[in-house]
């Protein structure tokens, strides 16, 4: 590894450590506004992966492109291409466990409001339904009831998993409800139909993406053949009549 290599490893090394880490905690962290491709999808991964995968194909680019002077502007597009790209790219187990969570959002709202009008206190229906609802809605509601159980408030345990993925809604209405307790279910039926709203909207996305992607493979397939049963016999019989 040459020289320039190992300065963008370290100096990449030296700014994130800044930005991110112990050092960044000692002064107030400057957000810049981005423009809204630029921002990662929900469950990509991880921003400090992406900034070290960015920093090690910026070194990569350094040592197997010889550009000259280009080389580190070069290397600089690398990274960040890298880094941006990297936002686009969710994995799949995380894709898979979003979509169903999503998709349990719903029926569980509707369980707990049920439970509430029975009379049954947050935590009590919260562990009721926790027993029958799929297995990732499930891990996350067990998480809420030990951090009750250890003694955090309702209102704090919905709060550590409100985060930007499909439960965020309904964490964050548990929150700031959970503690009075009043219209907590009528809260839960509302986010219920608009997550049902919500899920029906993504399937008709899906649906119309469908019908747009298969155009290609259908002419993929459909023009040779109208080429060979359509066209190439016309022009055969024309060329056999020519050169009677």
């Amino acid at each position: 590894m040459g020289a320039p290599a190992l300065a963008a490893i370290l100096l990449g090394a030296a700014v994130w450590l800044f930005g991110s880490g112990r050092l960044g905690r000692l002064r107030p962290r400057l957000v810049l506004p981005l423009p809204g491709w630029l921002h990662p999808r929900p469950g990509a991964l991880p921003e400090r992966t992406r900034v070290w995968c960015g920093v090690g194909a910026a070194a990569l680019s350094l040592v197997m492109v010889d550009a000259g002077g280009l080389s580190p502007p070069l290397a600089v597009l690398v990274g960040l291409a890298v880094s941006v790209g990297l936002g686009f790219f969710v994995p799949a187990r995380v894709a898979a466990r979003a979509a169903a969570l999503q998709e349990a959002v719903p029926e569980t709202c509707r369980l707990l409001a049920l439970c509430l009008d029975a009379g049954l206190p947050p935590r009590l229906a919260v562990g009721a339904v926790a027993e029958s609802v799929p297995v990732p809605l499930r891990d996350e509601l067990d998480d809420v009831l030990r951090l009750v159980a250890l003694g955090c408030s309702d209102a704090d345990a919905w709060a550590s998993i409100a985060g930007e993925g499909p439960l965020r809604d309904l964490a964050l209405d548990m929150s700031r409800t959970v503690g009075s307790g009043i219209g907590l279910a009528d809260v839960l039926r509302r986010r219920a139909s608009e997550s049902q709203r919500e899920l029906e909207r993504a399937a008709t996305e899906r649906v119309r993406r469908v019908s747009v992607s298969t155009v290609l493979p259908l002419m993929v397939c459909y023009l040779p053949a109208f080429l060979l049963l359509g066209v190439v016999p016309i022009i055969g019989g024309v060329v056999a009549n020519w050169f009677r």
